[in-house]
């Protein structure tokens, strides 16, 4: 991870499950090596399934909250 952004993502990326690895809310996601051998991602925060997912459950929490914010 390079920079502040990528460190709020992963913050983000870990309280939802990752369905690329199965990494469960609040693990990192891993991959394997040539070997087989499992280990923590380096370069990225998370797989790009579970930031895609982060992403749209915090969207669905400011729509709920704007929903409730009308009544």
């Amino acid at each position: 991870m390079n920079n502040f952004e990528d460190l709020i993502t992963r913050d983000e990326s870990l309280a939802v499950i990752c369905t690329y690895c199965g990494a469960k809310a609040g693990e990192v996601c891993t991959t394997k090596d040539r070997y087989g051998k499992s280990h923590p991602l380096q370069n990225f925060p998370a797989h790009p399934a579970r930031n895609q997912r982060a992403e749209r459950q915090k969207r669905l929490r400011q729509l709920d909250a704007e929903r409730e914010a009308r009544r």
